[in-house]
């Protein structure tokens, strides 16, 4: 069945598997767009379950019927999809739509803010300048979005979420109190599995800490803030820098250090934080 996106002056452009869009000719479909980020989104098929968007971290977000990508979304026949200040619609023959707009009733609805411990992890694609350089944009795309799939089903199968796509990387989560440490630990060993076969090259980084949870339009997301979640993008910052594969702070090594042998991997700072804090690598 012939997907595409038409733009506003009526042309087609096919959807291919890992179609992605964004500023970078790199992309299958570069945009001369400057609110479009160099990766933007991401159209991805996943057969009988239709086809996906997923805005990877862009700065300027993506819109679905006027409502702002937060996670992974399905595609209807005649949505309207805004990628930084282009226009599309979306067409696949056969599939119902376009959803609703949310403007007002059960959608305007919003979430308490409560305050949960949690496990946050950060995955990062190593590279991918490189990357970007090596292969041609559908091979890039596709690898990327494989890469994305694989590490989403092992943490939705352990019990986490996917809280965000972020360019080439995303942030995950597991509350703590409903997921015994057991089980986000052999999601872990899964993911380092992955990481060993090195097809991609990508870093993780796992924090713990009490984070705020809520305060935003519930569209199917949980919006994470607070000072843990800085600390969290912080230390990813610090693996790139010193080329760790896998950093987990000490909050993180502290709650699972008797099921995993852990050597200290040093004392470092962290920008917009005090003090000096301690790190460990798996």
């Amino acid at each position: 069945m012939e997907t595409w996106l038409e733009q506003e002056n009526g042309a087609r452009i096919p959807i291919a598997e890992g179609f992605s869009i964004g500023r970078g000719t790199e992309n299958q479909l570069p945009l001369n767009d400057e609110r479009a980020s160099r990766r933007h989104v991401l159209i991805h098929d996943r057969g009988v379950q239709g086809f996906w968007i997923v805005d990877l971290g862009s700065r300027n977000g993506t819109f679905v019927n006027n409502r702002r990508v937060q996670q992974p979304a399905r595609l209807k026949d005649g949505d309207a999809v805004r990628v930084g200040s282009t226009q599309f619609t979306f067409h696949q023959p056969g599939m119902a739509g376009p959803a609703s707009t949310g403007d007002g009733g059960h959608d305007a609805t919003f979430m308490e803010v409560h305050s949960v411990d949690c496990w946050l992890l950060l995955g990062d694609l190593e590279g991918s300048t490189q990357l970007a350089q090596k292969l041609d944009p559908a091979q890039l795309s596709a690898l990327t979005a494989t890469w994305l799939q694989q590490c989403r089903k092992l943490i939705d199968s352990s019990g986490g979420t996917i809280n965000k796509f972020l360019g080439d990387g995303f942030f995950a989560f597991w509350r703590a109190g409903e997921h015994p440490t057991e089980q986000v630990t052999t999601c872990l060993n899964a993911l380092r599995e992955l990481q060993a076969a090195e097809n991609p090259r990508f870093r993780l980084v796992l924090h713990r800490g009490r984070v705020q949870i809520g305060g935003g339009a519930t569209l199917g997301e949980d919006n994470l803030a607070g000072p843990e979640v800085n600390f969290a993008f912080r230390v990813e910052k610090l693996a790139g820098s010193l080329g760790e594969k896998f950093l987990i702070s000490e909050a993180a090594a502290t709650a699972c250090k008797e099921l995993w042998a852990l050597e200290n991997a040093g004392g470092h700072t962290l920008s917009g934080f005090a003090g000096t804090f301690s790190f460990f690598r798996p």
